[in-house]
């Protein structure tokens, strides 16, 4: 199986920042998993038992089993502490949706983005992000890209990658409105690991 495959194909997801709460990122990807997903999907977070009709953990050791993805979607600062639960959970591939780290342009964003480095090494996590809007799989469901208004193309066989989360959700909205369809886009945000070589 190859390096990247739990970022495409993952039998289970944990979305730490799942939310009920209106126009916020984590609601957001959780609906998007609720659609069209067909594994397991754990939302963490500590404040809901439920959320969207999903039982919902307090944290990432709750989970029974081990997720093949992580997505996060909190605040910066509680990033780093959050890779670590889930490279002891086992978990190999994570998608840091958060922004906050080097892109802010400051000391303390750059140290926060030097720790997930360190964290993701340590524990042999493949990580996309952080600042991104992540995955999108036209085949499996996956799909953290987050901005409600694009338009999503059909199923086909063009794969895109990109830095930046606006060009991606542009060229998702022009490939939707002339038909050409997509199997896969990424944007990799930092890029502190996954990039486009």
């Amino acid at each position: 199986m190859h390096a990247l495959s739990k970022f495409f194909q993952p039998s289970s997801v944990a979305i730490i920042g799942a939310t009920p709460k209106e126009g916020k990122v984590g609601r957001a990807i959780l609906e998007n998993f609720i659609k069209r997903f067909n594994g397991r999907i754990y939302p963490v977070n500590p404040g809901y038992d439920e959320v969207l009709g999903l039982k919902c953990y307090r944290s990432i050791k709750e989970i029974p089993e081990t997720p093949d993805l992580g997505v996060i979607a909190i605040p910066a600062l509680q990033v780093p502490q959050t890779l670590r639960e889930l490279g002891e959970k086992g978990t190999k591939a994570v998608i840091i949706i958060s922004g906050g780290f080097r892109e802010t342009g400051t000391k303390e964003g750059e140290a926060l983005e030097e720790e997930l480095i360190k964290i993701s090494r340590e524990y042999g996590i493949r990580v996309i992000g952080p600042n991104c809007i992540g995955v999108y799989d036209n085949w499996s469901g996956v799909d953290t890209f987050f901005t409600q208004k694009m338009k999503k193309p059909p199923r086909g066989y063009v794969a895109f990658i990109s830095q930046s989360g606006a060009f991606a959700t542009a060229l998702m909205d022009w490939m939707a409105y002339h038909g050409i369809g997509v199997s896969r886009a990424i944007s990799y945000g930092n890029k502190i690991d996954v990039d486009d070589v």
